[in-house]
């Protein structure tokens, strides 16, 4: 909606929620199922190249793209955070993130 209607605090807020969240690990659905006494389950994959979750990777792959390309470089670069906003929006709906399948097929957790 932020690239739709050319509003690009609406983009920044998402890159930074996305960054705060990759960068801290702080998830805010796992803080509100906390606070409404719900547990989630985290998975563990004891095969990983590397110790860092490919959630919080995808967070920040996703987070600096929009940053850069929907904000800093939007003259230039404004075709690619349109290509992330479809590939997200898929991926919630498909359930299938070919992003995520990457990070996890490089080695993350």
């Amino acid at each position: 909606l932020g690239l739709y209607f050319d509003r690009p605090e609406i983009l920044s807020a998402i890159a930074a929620l996305s960054l705060f969240e990759g960068v801290t690990n702080f998830r805010i659905s796992r803080l509100l199922s906390s606070v409404l006494g719900e547990s989630t389950p985290v998975p563990v994959n004891e095969h990983s190249r590397f110790s860092f979750d490919a959630i919080r990777a995808w967070r920040l792959v996703i987070g600096s793209t929009v940053l850069l390309s929907g904000v800093f470089f939007f003259d230039q670069l404004w075709f690619l955070a349109w290509f992330v906003g479809f590939a997200v929006a898929g991926a919630g709906l498909s359930g299938v993130c070919p992003i995520f399948i990457m990070l996890k097929r490089m080695g993350f957790r």
